[in-house]
């Protein structure tokens, strides 16, 4: 089923982990290895499904060939992309003794496979172990201009609370202080202060004081978060340059039926916006904003506003299409 005329880069991926698949045991991990071997030597991208495709073609046998050519090489870390090296290694999980997964797990630096290695010493019982590991592995902070997104990019925040939950657990109270604190003012997201709160409920007052000189917009999802959308209506009004219009629209889309006076004024600006620009993705965003009116305004205006779209636009045929998909169509009696 492949093409006589050439092979795309996955297509050639899945035929070689066809082959593969195929090979007695006896051969498996040195022809795979010589395979590998070659592939470090090419652009190993243009293929890179190769193992992933492979490893659920795999018997027993050679999943444990693999497993010690894994075990033995770096060839796991150094030829994939991120999501193949967390698919190979799910894989490969229950083929390996704690030991080996934890010489396997050392060669990573990615905070994924990092909190999976944490996860070990502590299902060990070696919490301290895990303390010392996370707290050598977490992020160093950086004093720039990018420093509250800098540990939030590197996908640290599952570290920072694992970090906290031990120290929790351990009864560290002041370094549990100390983390919460640190997360929070590092990753500046709704979610570290959404988890750390109820670690240290007598300084949330002062946590929602950071997020909220940090990252404003970050504050406001974690108010949200926690049925405090009135207090997000006063940000608008306090700091309308860090709300514009479609952050305040996508807000009122999830609350209309909570501020119906205030989505509508903001749905109608956004209607009279898009409605002159006679292109496609306007014409989405025109039926989106009438289908969210439609809930606000009273059926007789809500008509006659449609209507005189209707009348108005009537030979632009996509949005009409588009109209009468989303049922914004009214029949005369």
């Amino acid at each position: 089923h492949y093409s006589d005329a050439g092979f795309e880069g996955y297509q050639l991926g899945t035929y070689l982990a066809e082959f593969y698949a195929a090979i007695p045991v006896s051969f498996f991990e040195e022809s795979v290895s010589g395979m590998l071997t070659v592939f470090g030597n090419l652009n190993y991208a243009i293929c890179d499904n190769f193992l992933p495709e492979l490893l659920p073609k795999l018997d027993h046998p050679k999943s444990l060939a693999l497993k010690n050519l894994f075990s033995t090489t770096d060839t796991l870390l150094t030829k994939q992309t991120f999501e193949h090296q967390k698919e190979i290694w799910l894989l490969l999980k229950p083929l390996v003794t704690t030991s080996e997964q934890k010489q396997l797990l050392s060669k990573f630096s990615d905070p994924f496979f990092l909190h999976e290695l944490a996860e070990l010493y502590e299902k060990e019982g070696q919490l301290q172990e895990a303390i010392q590991f996370l707290v050598k592995s977490l992020p160093k902070p950086v004093k720039s201009q990018w420093n509250n997104s800098y540990n939030l990019a590197h996908g640290a925040e599952p570290l920072y609370e694992k970090l906290i939950g031990l120290l929790h657990q351990e009864k560290q109270t002041e370094d549990v202080k100390t983390w919460v604190h640190r997360y929070v003012e590092e990753s500046a997201s709704a979610r570290s202060l959404i988890f750390s709160v109820p670690f240290l409920p007598e300084a949330q007052a002062e946590l929602e004081a950071v997020l909220k000189k940090q990252q404003i917009n970050n504050f406001a999802e974690y108010l949200e978060e926690n049925f405090r959308a009135p207090e997000v209506l006063e940000l608008f009004k306090s700091h309308p340059d860090h709300f514009p219009q479609f952050i305040q629209f996508e807000f009122y889309k999830r609350n209309l039926l909570l501020f119906p006076k205030e989505a509508y004024v903001v749905f109608k600006q956004v209607l009279n916006e898009e409605l002159p620009i006679a292109k496609d993705r306007h014409y989405h965003a025109v039926v989106e904003v009438l289908v969210l009116l439609r809930e606000l305004m009273e059926k007789q205006a809500f008509v006659g506003l449609v209507q005189s779209i209707r009348t108005t636009y009537k030979r632009r045929n996509n949005l009409i299409i588009l109209m009468n998909s989303a049922g914004l169509y009214f029949t005369e009696k």
